[in-house]
């Protein structure tokens, strides 16, 4: 083989290794839930509609269908960690969340 085709072989080989070893990072992270609180419930505004819906799910026997028609949010703080056990460290920015 010539010299500059050689180059670019083994140039092409590092680069799939590294990339290799990136994406086996990315593989490798694990997320754990630390802790789960409660903040609060948004309630569904009262309405006819509402209402209606309400009384038939309650008379066809979908009592959490009714119950939760009821809530429009369930706002919950979670605190949870990620680790990663590649060989390449990946890193994440976290801002606390409110999810709904």
């Amino acid at each position: 083989m010539k010299p500059a085709t050689t180059i670019v072989v083994i140039a092409g080989i590092i680069i799939a290794i590294i990339v290799g070893l990136v994406a086996y990072s990315y593989t490798q992270i694990q997320v754990n839930l630390f802790d789960i609180s409660f903040a609060e419930i948004d309630w569904a505004q009262t309405s006819l509609s509402t209402i209606l819906k309400l009384e038939l799910d309650v008379l066809t026997g979908n009592w959490l269908g009714a119950a939760l028609s009821l809530v429009q949010d369930i706002k919950l703080n979670l605190l949870f960690g990620l680790t990663n056990h590649g060989l390449f460290p990946v890193y994440f920015q976290i801002y606390p969340m409110i999810f709904r």
